[in-house]
């Protein structure tokens, strides 16, 4: 049996090295928070990758950390267990949040790197030691400054970009980027803020040569539609957050709403549930990217070990650390070689180590609890 000693959540605080703008926000700060597990004599990170506001996903900061501290740690601390597992159908009682369920899921995994002696990549079954890098340019109304970003993003090495879009904010600025870079691997995301009735707009972008058009289509729009729209389009569709669990991947693949799934373990409840869904993608023939929240080198650890599976052939949402943040929390950071590639950790467990000092200057809160006295400290 194991058991879990202390588990410290800490809301942290990271400016953006420029802000970052989607079709229904904009950020300066990353709020973060991060969970520390210290399970019998080992100590593992993780991350939860909720957001601040409810306009990507219904978990944010504030609700993930109510869930985590009222329910999942108390729960989590409580009693000894044998398997991963187990821990997780105990915390099944509390209905739903995935992006809090996932922190304690994926510092499991990271637990059992180290209890095996490998990294988390080989854990999970991972051979790639480099992945391709990516980055996501956020929406940018100036003309100059979209291609001057792009083309830094291009000499830094980046082999793949991703532009937000949005209705009026969408062809113009993908063909004058397809135009200047011709080459370039493009891919758009409109974080589903187009309808069914846009669908001439989303055709016009079949010219650029797109890896793919993700999430194009507003929230609760039915997987028939999907279908509909994607039998209409030479682009393939991406769906992230349409998919929740493995049984929607399998419908989406059915009914041909998509041929190409962005998966990301912080969305979808832990690596268990990723992995998943990336089999039977694998099966299936459907593309799949690695995507990111904006995570910092805790969360970009496990997406960085994760993409280095075979079956992930676009290059994901992958950058380095300075890229988004002015400073990161952990050591060595992630960076990108002379070909545009990110280093996978071989090192044991989850490869990078946390630099306390720097969370204590990002901190904003703390809670802490243990199996005799549940939370001891706020």
């Amino acid at each position: 049996m194991k058991q879990i000693h202390r588990a410290t959540l800490y809301h942290i605080r990271l400016p953006l090295v420029q802000a970052f703008r989607t079709s229904v926000d904009a950020y300066s700060m990353r709020d973060v928070l991060l969970l520390r597990l210290e399970v019998e004599d080992v100590e593992v990170w993780s991350e939860c990758v909720a957001l601040p506001t409810p306009t990507y996903w219904y978990e944010t900061v504030l609700t993930a950390w109510y869930v985590l501290t009222d329910h999942l740690l108390p729960l989590t601390v409580q009693e000894p267990f044998e398997t991963r597992e187990e821990l997780m159908a105990r915390l099944a009682r509390v209905r739903g949040h995935p992006m809090a369920k996932a922190a304690i899921e994926m510092a499991l995994w990271a637990y059992e790197a180290v209890e095996a002696r490998v990294s988390l990549a080989q854990l999970v079954g991972a051979t790639r030691t480099h992945v391709p890098a990516g980055v996501v340019i956020g929406m940018v109304r100036e003309p100059k400054l979209l291609l001057q970003r792009v083309e830094k993003a291009i000499e830094d090495g980046y082999r793949r970009i991703k532009l937000k879009i949005a209705p009026g904010h969408d062809v113009e600025p993908v063909s004058m980027v397809r135009k200047m870079f011709p080459d370039v691997a493009l891919l758009v995301d409109a974080n589903q803020a187009y309808t069914p009735e846009n669908l001439y707009a989303l055709q016009l972008l079949d010219e650029y040569d797109l890896l793919a058009l993700e999430e194009p289509l507003s929230s609760g729009t039915p997987l028939r539609v999907y279908a509909d729209v994607q039998r209409q389009l030479h682009t393939p569709i991406m769906l992230d957050e349409s998919i929740a669990t493995l049984a929607d991947a399998e419908y989406a693949i059915e009914v041909g709403a998509c041929r190409a799934l962005n998966l990301k373990p912080g969305r979808l409840g832990g690596i268990a549930n990723l992995l998943d869904i990336y089999r039977l993608a694998c099966e299936r023939g459907i593309a799949l990217m690695h995507g990111g929240m904006l995570e910092s080198g805790v969360g970009r650890a496990y997406n960085v070990a994760l993409a280095a599976l075979e079956g992930f052939t676009i290059p994901g949402d992958l950058a380095a650390n300075s890229r988004y943040f002015r400073e990161d929390i952990v050591d060595p950071p992630f960076t990108l070689d002379a070909n545009g590639m990110i280093q996978v950790p071989s090192e044991i467990g989850l490869g990078v180590m946390v630099v306390e000092e720097r969370i204590q200057r990002a901190l904003f809160r703390t809670a802490m609890f243990t199996p005799k006295d549940g939370r001891v400290s706020s």
